[in-house]
């Protein structure tokens, strides 16, 4: 199956204008279609963020299991929050969705002295919304998915880094000294459970990002003009 064709599939209904990106599917307000993306994107950036925290809280649940949770826990955004992601990017993806969530993903970082993100996710961004913009003019839905779980996978690579090539800088040695269970597992974060943590973030990001599409697609296309 093609990408394209893959695209197709997702529509929703049959012989009707596909939600894809720069499809007209946000009621007109009178607004300047610049303005209204970027409240959109602040929208949905906002949301991403609320909702990140709020499901790394209920990590507290799972005991001492849940410091093994935070290094995977971008692969359960990626089942989780696909949808909101892909939505930035069906929206506006003119207006450099995932460079932008980058650079707020890289503020918040900075806020906490973590500045380990910057490098990594931000070139990520602009490669992957280079893709994209490429990929609206030809309206090949499909390349979202490849695009959002690579994204993912270098924001879960900025994440951990520094367990594993910085382990002796004074942030990771300030917060494994607050931690006890934390430094037991950095002194054990090897270049194999990098790999692996990489890796199941990657696969969860096809995955997610295929449904997550598949619910947008479904959604909108069901209810455009």
């Amino acid at each position: 199956m093609t990408i394209a064709n893959s695209g197709d599939k997702l529509q929703g209904v049959n012989n009707s204008t596909p939600f894809a990106p720069v499809s007209r599917h946000v009621i007109p307000s009178g607004a300047h279609a610049r303005m209204r993306d970027w409240i959109i994107l602040g929208v949905l950036n906002g949301l991403v963020v609320a909702l990140s925290h709020l499901i790394f809280s209920l990590y507290v649940f799972l005991g001492p299991a849940a410091i093994v949770m935070s290094f995977f826990h971008q692969s359960v955004e990626n089942l989780l929050l696909a949808a909101v992601y892909l939505l930035m990017a069906s929206t506006a993806p003119h207006r450099s969705p995932f460079t932008l969530n980058a650079m707020v993903w890289s503020i918040i970082g900075l806020m906490q002295g973590w500045w380990m993100l910057i490098p990594v996710v931000v070139p990520a961004g602009l490669f992957v919304d280079w893709v994209i913009r490429r990929a609206a003019l030809q309206r090949r839905m499909g390349w979202m998915i490849p695009g959002f779980a690579f994204y993912t996978t270098m924001l879960s690579a900025g994440g951990c880094w520094p367990y594993l090539f910085l382990k002796k800088s004074a942030m990771v040695q300030r917060m494994t000294a607050m931690d006890p269970c934390l430094a037991a597992m950095v002194d054990n974060f090897t270049l194999p459970f990098f790999a692996a943590t990489l890796s199941v973030t990657f696969v969860t990001g096809l995955l997610g990002g295929y449904m997550g599409l598949k619910l947008i697609a479904r959604h909108f296309a069901a209810n455009q003009g």
